[in-house]
């Protein structure tokens, strides 16, 4: 029976200091993304999520989903423990909480606490699983772009190496995602009106435009626009 099987990577953070989200990109390239390609086509639908929460024991998470039975989360996850890249990881997170957990069956159960009808919910993993792709071909192609070859097994070039990959990838989002993502999804839905609502934590910074000139700001959560 397929369910959903999430792999919880729990990233080590003391909470004193800016979350490094570079880690995140670390175990997605060098763990998530060679299972991925061993074993895609093992799995009816795949997503990550990154998350980071104060004041919560989960803190700084990465989440690793499979809709698929147990017998292939399990070699999933063990072949991501036998992995030759496990030991250059290992120690960005917490290795006694990397186990399966069973989320249902559902498959709108990724969904999480999203407000939307039960036809979203249900197709919502087809739009996660294609962004999810995407973002780890932007770290290969940011990779490629760069062209850079560091020692792996230096800590410290290696988290130089993914901290300048998750830069640029941002500076992407931050520069061309307004019109890559919402003009062509409008598009694909015919571009009808939206209600946009922006819900975010106060430690997330953002940039306000105003009269050609930028300001820095901070995203206040329940901001409707």
């Amino acid at each position: 029976m397929k369910k959903w099987q999430r792999l919880n990577f729990k990233i080590k953070w003391d909470r004193k200091t800016p979350a490094r989200f570079f880690i995140d990109l670390i175990l997605l390239d060098l763990l998530i993304k060679p299972a991925m390609d061993k074993f895609r086509a093992e799995v009816f639908s795949w997503t990550f999520h990154r998350a980071v929460v104060l004041g919560e024991p989960e803190g700084h998470m990465l989440n690793f989903n499979v809709y698929s039975d147990i017998g292939t989360a399990e070699k999933i996850l063990d072949f991501i423990k036998l992995h030759e890249n496990y030991i250059l990881v290992k120690n960005y997170f917490e290795e006694s909480e990397l186990k399966i957990i069973d989320i249902g069956s559902n498959i709108e159960a990724i969904a999480g606490g999203i407000k939307a009808s039960k036809e979203i919910l249900k197709s919502w993993h087809y739009f996660m699983m294609g962004a999810c792709d995407m973002y780890l071909d932007l770290i290969q192609e940011t990779k490629n772009k760069l062209a850079k070859t560091i020692d792996m097994n230096n800590p410290s070039q290696l988290e130089g190496y993914y901290q300048e990959i998750q830069n640029d990838i941002n500076k992407e989002w931050h520069e061309g995602g307004q019109h890559a993502f919402f003009h062509f999804l409008s598009e694909i839905f015919g571009y009808p009106p939206i209600k946009l609502v922006l819900i975010a934590s106060s430690i997330h910074p953002c940039i306000i435009e105003k009269g050609g000139n930028k300001f820095p700001g901070v995203l206040v959560p329940d901001t409707h626009m």
